[in-house]
């Protein structure tokens, strides 16, 4: 057999056998629910004082469930933040936020995405999951006759995911935004594999690739 050739199949099964590895970092971080963890304590309306409206809608075969929140003992300011929460059990780990935000007369309109808290859906995906659920809770608000401002608040993921979200807000704010779903994966996995999460990146680029497009 020529070298050549060996060096080929040496190559593509090289290839293989990293993709395989990089597929298994990918499916250990976005290819599994995230629910509230039974060892912690999370807070919710009642614990400050909240009231809260229960938000259920469909994107494509998903259904995604949140709530809009409001601080009835404040006079309300007409403006209504769309929440979008950072990787873990959904917007149940920030209640203390929202109500921070309630307190300034702001309504909140906070959704789960896709595979975590109270929506539906056997895994998170991936991250751009997120941009789709803020473009959700967008059109939501759109359908429904809102006519007042729309502000975009979201940290980690959820920076991520207001910065991404093609919808016209009337501002912004990302707190510790990762720069794009490759980073985020490296930032994590080198602390686990070293410098093998940069070899690997190319093939996360791909994956994200195959399931969201150029967008991933």
């Amino acid at each position: 057999m020529e070298i050549w050739l060996i060096a080929l199949i040496c190559i593509g099964a090289l290839a293989v056998i990293l993709f395989l590895l990089a597929l298994l970092c990918y499916a250990s971080a976005f290819f599994k629910r995230c629910d509230k963890n039974p060892l912690l304590k999370y807070f919710d309306a009642e614990d400050f004082g909240l009231t809260c409206e229960s938000v259920e809608l469909n994107r494509g075969k998903i259904n995604l469930r949140g709530f809009v929140y409001r601080n009835q003992r404040v006079d309300d300011n007409g403006k209504v933040i769309i929440f979008a929460h950072g990787m873990g059990p959904g917007q149940a780990a920030y209640t203390t936020e929202i109500a921070y935000f309630c307190g300034l007369g702001y309504r909140i309109l906070a959704l789960d995405s896709r595979g975590c808290g109270l929506s539906g859906g056997k895994s998170i995906r991936g991250m751009y999951e997120g941009v789709k659920t803020v473009e959700a809770a967008f059109g939501y608000l759109q359908n429904n006759g809102f006519g007042g401002d729309i502000y975009l608040l979201g940290h980690s993921w959820g920076a991520y995911s207001v910065l991404c979200a093609s919808v016209s807000a009337d501002k912004i704010i990302a707190i510790s935004a990762p720069a794009t779903p490759v980073k985020a994966i490296i930032s994590g996995a080198a602390r686990i594999i070293g410098p093998l999460a940069y070899i690997l990146s190319p093939f996360w680029y791909l994956i994200g690739f195959f399931l969201f497009g150029k967008n991933g």
